[in-house]
């Protein structure tokens, strides 16, 4: 929406002190109504009680018309110079055409860089899948103090666990911790971000390995070692049913 411009001296000008205050209120905002409709300081008929709330439109725009601020139109009026003082409807719409391929061609720069921004942190951030025992838990090939990050990793999830009173975990067993947790996500900071995740989780059965069940040899071979009830019971009847020698 376009401004109305008005000279600090118009309240000054001999047509505008002659005015009455109806009229001077009718002819500041026909000039408004104009800038805002685009009229080019025309004023139909029609449309002149929407112009201003005045009392007796018609008289008041007589009124315009004789101090010379007004011209007559046809049935219509103009408000007079209204041209040389305020914008033209086809410059106000050259103008917001301008503003708005401005504005698109911002929009589009900002979001390509958005883009090449994004691309650019998902080429260069390191991805974790959850690894087998061949692989390793941080794909980069960071190192800090000599050692490799996927052991500081691994030695840092033992170290947390301890700390919350859990058992001793083995490297592999650490590593699926680790892996656990992790998943699919990308983080810049596996060891802050793992360590945390222990910290805060308050049941820490979540993240330790399930106990398996031992081998059925092991088992089989425990169970050989256990006396047989009924073997002893055979041989009890056994010693009591044998024949007592005779000195």
């Amino acid at each position: 929406m376009p401004w109305a411009r008005l000279d600090d001296m118009l309240p000054l000008h001999p047509k505008v002190r002659s005015l009455s205050d109806a009229a001077f209120r009718l002819y500041i905002c026909a000039i408004c109504w104009s800038n805002m409709h685009m009229t080019d300081g025309n004023i139909p008929r029609d449309q002149l009680r929407f112009t201003s709330d005045v009392r007796s439109p018609l008289a008041r725009a007589a009124e315009l018309v004789t101090a010379g601020l007004w011209e007559e139109a046809g049935e219509n009026w103009r408000i007079h110079d209204y041209l040389e003082y305020q914008p033209s409807a086809d410059k106000v719409r050259r103008e917001r055409a301008a503003k708005a391929d401005r504005q698109d061609r911002w929009r589009r720069s900002r979001d390509t860089s958005r883009d090449a921004s994004q691309d650019a942190s998902r080429a260069h951030a390191p991805s974790h899948p959850i690894p087998s025992p061949d692989t390793s838990v941080v794909t980069n090939g960071s190192r800090s103090n000599g050692q490799p990050a996927d052991l500081i990793l691994i030695q840092a999830v033992q170290k947390s666990i301890r700390e919350r009173e859990g058992p001793e975990l083995t490297t592999e067993q650490a590593r699926a911790v680790a892996a656990s947790i992790i998943g699919t996500e990308t983080v810049r900071n596996p060891v802050s971000y793992v360590t945390a995740a222990i910290a805060r989780e308050p049941n820490l059965r979540r993240f330790l390995p399930t106990r398996q069940p031992p081998p059925f040899a092991e088992v089989n071979a425990r169970n050989s070692n256990r006396s047989d009830p009924s073997s002893a019971w055979q041989q009890a009847r056994e010693a009591l049913h044998q024949p007592t020698e005779t000195p």
